[in-house]
């Protein structure tokens, strides 16, 4: 069963962000280049999403309308 996860800004990475690297990022992916997976951390207790890296990816996946894969890790 497929789920949807929708990200908060609050649930990104607390580090500088450069829309110059998503745009390059968003291009790259219109031509078809993969990127590694997002890792996400699902924290049960607190019912909410904790992003470890890839706010460029996100973003350029959302400006280029391409999907990205998301490895997911539950924690208990």
């Amino acid at each position: 069963m497929r789920k949807d996860y929708y990200i908060k800004p609050e649930e990104l990475p607390n580090k500088t962000f450069s829309y110059k690297k998503a745009f390059k990022y968003a291009k790259l992916m219109e031509k078809g280049e993969e990127f590694p997976p997002v890792k996400v951390y699902i924290n049960r207790e607190k019912g909410h999403l904790t992003f470890n890296d890839g706010r460029h990816r996100v973003a350029a996946a959302k400006m280029s309308g391409k999907p990205l894969l998301i490895r997911r890790k539950i924690n208990a």
